[in-house]
């Protein structure tokens, strides 16, 4: 008798410094700010774990002041075991509305994403692996790589009210169906996944303010969420803070402390190690996040004056 059985997990790639890496969630971002940016992020989850997710990030930002709109680019690789995801795209933003300490945006990302796996780091119960070679005695498990490609999209909407900044999107919206198994028994169905992020920056004086932050991520199934403060010091030239995953003794997963520094000529840094809570704590050393930005100035500014001609040429 043979059966098989889906597996089910939620695929968003994590990051504990979502507030510095807005691209790495939300489409919309792409026009929120009145600067280009280009960030580039490393995360390696669980040190010391064989086969524990690693990710990095690499994208660019830009507004587009004549066109109300912005652009962004966007690279994600995310290994995870046997198992490798990465992801090439595109955003574009629109500004709703565009007021005196108020700003609107919507987005729409649109990426290729490919998928491997390299079925020589996978084991199966009735497999011969003595001697050099080896054989899985399995028809949908692959000897060696296989990949597979398909298109998925992504939409966001990105709110700022002076202080208050919140952002939603709803990425993996194609759901693409990536087959894996050597014999096409068995396929990768990417989940769609939904943020919600918010933060709020109060002044406490002497060039200090705190932020509270709040990540919640979903993929329709399961839910988790990032509670967070951080203090911003210098007149925003260095953070401190602190975050903490989960909202019950099920879903707690870790602890955080994060910390960044910022220069004038547009570089910033910021770090993020993640000690653990769930179960796993008893096998791996933690997680490391760093983040590295650089901020420059965006040509043009607004909408060029009304052109008025003189009675020559009317």
């Amino acid at each position: 008798m043979l059966a098989m059985a889906g597996l089910h997990g939620q695929q968003a790639s994590l990051q504990t410094l979502y507030f510095l890496n807005p691209m790495g969630w939300n489409p919309a971002s792409a026009a929120t700010d009145d600067e280009g940016v280009v960030t580039a992020a490393f995360r390696q989850q669980w040190l010391g774990l064989s086969g524990a997710p690693s990710t990095q990030w690499a994208n660019a930002r830009m507004p587009l002041f004549y066109l109300r709109s912005g652009v962004g680019v966007q690279v994600v690789n995310d290994r995870q075991g046997a198992l490798r995801r990465t992801e090439i795209g595109g955003a574009w933003s629109y500004r709703l509305l565009d007021r005196e300490g108020l700003r609107l945006c919507a987005g729409l990302g649109l990426s290729l994403v490919q998928a491997s796996l390299d079925g020589s780091r996978l084991r199966a119960p009735d497999g011969d692996y003595e001697g050099p070679g080896f054989t899985h005695n399995d028809g949908t498990i692959p000897l060696g790589n296989v990949s597979a490609l398909a298109p998925d999209a992504s939409f966001g909407l990105d709110f700022r009210f002076r202080d208050l900044r919140v952002g939603i999107s709803a990425t993996g919206l194609l759901a693409p169906k990536l087959a894996l198994a050597a014999e096409g028994g068995g396929r990768m169905v990417s989940s769609t996944n939904l943020h919600l992020g918010a933060g709020y920056v109060f002044s406490v004086g002497a060039g200090t303010s705190l932020q509270p932050m709040l990540m919640v991520r979903s993929d329709l199934v399961k839910m988790q969420l990032d509670a967070g403060l951080r203090a911003i010091f210098a007149d925003g030239r260095a953070f401190v803070g602190g975050m903490f995953r989960g909202y019950g003794d099920r879903s707690a997963d870790a602890v955080s402390a994060t910390a960044g520094l910022n220069w004038k000529v547009g570089f910033s840094i910021a770090y993020a190690y993640d000690a653990g809570l769930s179960s796993l704590k008893n096998v791996h050393a933690g997680t490391h996040e760093i983040l590295l930005s650089y901020h420059f100035k965006a040509p043009g500014k607004g909408r060029p004056p009304k052109i008025v001609y003189p009675p020559r040429f009317l």
